[in-house]
């Protein structure tokens, strides 16, 4: 649960950054920006995450079977990339 919890933290600071600079602008109808920004942001931070989990649980089977496979061309596309730059 605590890393539920800092996950959620980690994923608020960028409403909070947008907030900041939104609360820096000179708007006239803030209130009505700032409702709208926020409910935007609670919107897809509620959604994406949803979204990823049933994302995942479906493509997990297909995963599986390929899993060694692609490990393999992973690491022989760092190992690439890391060996280019020398």
């Amino acid at each position: 649960m605590f890393e539920v919890f800092v996950l959620a933290i980690a994923l608020s600071m960028d409403a909070f950054a947008v907030s900041i600079g939104l609360g820096s602008k000179k708007v006239v109808n803030a209130e009505k920006l700032f409702i709208k920004a926020a409910a935007y942001f609670g919107f897809f931070q509620g959604f994406m995450p949803l979204l990823g989990y049933y994302s995942g649980k479906g493509l997990s089977s297909w995963i599986e079977d390929y899993a060694p496979w692609i490990a393999f061309i992973l690491l022989v596309f760092i190992g690439g990339a890391y060996s280019g730059a020398s």
